[in-house]
This record gives structure tokens, C-alpha cells and sequence, in this order.
């Protein structure tokens, strides 16, 4: 893997995005939702364990960032966008801690392969196209909630698919800004844990939150651009 990575790291990220995605369409399928925790946390892990063991921490964006603190109140904004409808506390513990357990590991998987690795892969070539890239993948990785029968049709998974990539541009252009993954980490991970929460809205509502999301999310995008370019 090592050499891989040294070699050509966009093959490298190719492969993970394929071993992720199947990895996980079929762990999410199975009965029981640990299966699918234990599954993303423990890939957590290993690729941690595999960076550090190849001191590729900071390469990997996993280190402090640059960016002052002011420019990270719209990234908890959006972090917070699944409880603007309101609060409700699901039935289980269990199933809480399970699935905000996924999401956490998802989070970090996500963003090392989309935006660490292929992002970092694609802008020695172009900067413009990477952006592109990794926001408008990241936005299409989405369709495995339509094909791995999460109970979404076909517009509410269109709707995410817009919103990820729209988010994932805030994303990219945060890890391009600060020069650290943490922040997009953790604010993926929280959000996503945080739809387990989300109490549903009148109808129409969703689409007009989302919305909204997205907006602030391009408009956070491309005043960290304006911002990196001025620096």
C-alpha cells in the first residue's frame, strides 16, 4: 500500500472509494446495525494506525490547522443544519450509540479518501478540477442510501446528493484553507450523527432547510477561496 501511495495516489484513492463503498453498502444490508458500526470504526483505526505507522499524519492533513478561529462559526452552522427543524430523542440508546459510533467512522473515512487523498492526488494537476472533483464525488457517493434500501425516493436522495456536494465544496475549501482534515472530520461525522435526531419538519420544510444549507455552504466555500486567494 505504501508504495501505491508514494506511486500514484490517485489509484490509491480510486481503490479505497471502491473498497469503502461496496465495504459499506454491504455491511449496512446485514440484520444487525453493529455489523456496520464496528465495520466503519474499525476501518477508522486501521487506516489511522496505517498513517502513523508511515508518519503520513500531517500529509494527510491530520494535524493542527491555520485558520483562525472566526472562520469556523459558519462550518458549526452547518455542522448543526439536521436540528434546525427541531430536536427529538430517538426510542434506543442503543441504536443511538451504534449508529453515532458509524457516522463518527464514516466521517473520518470519508474525508481521508475524498478529501485528503483525492483531492490531494488531483491538485498537482489542477487545483479547479480537484475541487470540482472531490465536491461533486463526494455529493454522488450519496446514491448508495437510494440503492442499499435506506427508505429514501428518489427526490430526498437527490436532494442529499445536492447538499453533500455543496457541503463537500465548504469541506474542501476548509481543508485547503486550514491545511487540517480535523474540522471537516468532525463536523461530517457530528452531522451525520446528529440526523438521528432531527425531528421531521411540515411538508415542504426539509426541502427549504436543505436549501438553505446549501447556499450557506457555497457561500462559505467561496469566501474561504476569496480568503486563501487574498492571503
Amino acid at each position: 500500500m505504501k508504495k501505491l501511495y508514494e506511486k500514484n495516489l490517485l489509484t490509491f484513492a480510486l481503490i479505497l472509494i471502491g473498497v469503502y463503498v461496496v465495504g459499506m453498502s454491504a455491511l449496512e444490508n446485514l440484520p444487525n446495525p453493529l455489523f456496520a458500526a464496528v465495520g466503519a470504526a474499525g476501518g477508522s483505526v486501521l487506516l489511522l494506525i496505517w498513517l502513523k505507522s508511515h508518519h503520513l499524519l500531517a500529509e494527510a492533513g491530520l494535524c493542527r490547522g491555520k485558520l483562525p478561529w472566526v472562520w469556523y462559526i459558519p462550518l458549526v452552522i452547518i455542522t448543526l443544519g439536521n436540528l434546525w427543524n427541531g430536536f427529538q430523542y430517538p426510542p434506543d440508546p442503543l441504536d443511538v450509540a451504534l449508529f453515532t459510533v458509524k457516522m463518527l467512522g464514516v466521517g473520518f473515512l470519508e474525508e481521508l479518501i475524498f478529501r485528503s487523498f483525492l483531492f490531494g492526488a488531483m491538485k498537482k494537476d489542477s487545483l479547479k478540477w480537484a475541487v470540482i472533483v472531490s465536491s461533486l464525488t463526494f455529493g454522488v457517493g450519496h446514491i448508495v442510501n437510494l440503492l442499499n434500501g435506506s427508505g429514501m425516493d428518489f427526490t430526498e436522495n437527490l436532494v442529499q446528493i445536492v447538499c453533500a456536494a455543496a457541503i463537500g465544496f465548504a469541506y474542501v475549501m476548509v481543508f485547503l484553507r486550514s491545511g487540517s482534515l480535523w474540522p471537516c472530520i468532525l463536523s461530517h461525522g457530528i452531522f451525520n450523527s446528529l440526523s438521528q435526531f432531527q425531528r421531521p419538519g411540515a411538508p415542504g420544510t426539509e426541502l427549504i432547510v436543505r436549501a438553505v444549507l446549501c447556499l450557506i455552504a457555497i457561500g462559505y466555500g467561496v469566501a474561504l477561496h476569496k480568503k486563501k486567494k487574498s492571503a
